[in-house]
């Protein structure tokens, strides 16, 4: 019932994101998200756990004991500037400024931004940026971009658009200097259907072998790019 209660409840709020039509195995703003910060989340919550912290103006700053006289110092502090929210992270052993901006009106508080927390941030988020992974992630509505320096700068990109009667059309592909031109489409049509096809092949595909490009084009990509986010683990 809970996690029924919670699938209903991310629907209606990810309501305007028309690529979840496609349902949870297709690349989303939710999804990517959700993968993207699947590590520090984790290691935030536990970073933060195992500290304690004073707030001073914009920032909280956090004193960890590890140990055998060991005191480590850490700023945390947020600057905003309209949509665009910078969370900066300093200390002897971390160091980070991460770049939240979020749809026209949303505003979030640097609890929020450090929870690091998908469910929360991904509805309203069109753009995530880390200053020393030097990843990012942009949105808008049907269109879905993120890069990471692997592969001599690698990127993927989603567009889904309304395609005939009530049916979408979502196309996506990986690009970097090493890669193939190859696209691949998803036809998602009124009565639920879906024809995969991808630009190598004169016919329809099959969902097995959309799903093996995603994998690491997709999937094994963003597994990565999680791990060099996750500042609090390193």
């Amino acid at each position: 019932m809970i996690f029924l209660f919670a699938l209903i409840f991310n629907t209606q709020v990810f309501a305007n994101d028309i690529e979840l039509a496609f349902g949870p195995n297709h690349p989303s703003r939710l999804n990517v998200i959700t993968q993207l910060f699947s590590k520090i989340q984790q290691s935030a919550w536990q970073w933060q756990r195992d500290g304690i912290f004073e707030r001073r103006d914009n920032c909280l700053h956090w004193r960890h004991d590890h140990g055998a006289g060991e005191i480590v110092n850490t700023s945390t502090c947020l600057r905003v500037n309209g949509s665009e929210h910078i969370l900066s992270i300093v200390s002897s052993d971390l160091r980070d400024n991460f770049k939240f901006v979020a749809r026209e009106g949303v505003h979030w508080t640097i609890e929020d931004l450090l929870s690091f927390d998908a469910v929360l941030l991904a509805r309203d988020l069109v753009h995530f940026s880390s200053a020393k992974s030097g990843l990012s992630f942009n949105y808008s509505p049907g269109k879905i971009h993120f890069r990471t320096v692997r592969l001599a700068g690698y990127e993927f990109f989603v567009s889904t658009i309304p395609w005939q009667d009530g049916g979408y059309r979502q196309e996506v592909f990986g690009r970097c200097p090493t890669c193939s031109a190859r696209r691949y489409r998803a036809f998602l049509y009124a009565d639920d259907r879906i024809e995969y096809r991808a630009s190598h092949s004169p016919g329809a595909i099959t969902p097995q072998a959309w799903s093996t490009f995603l994998s690491f084009s997709y999937t094994y990509m963003l597994n990565s790019m999680a791990s060099d986010l996750d500042i609090f683990h390193h």
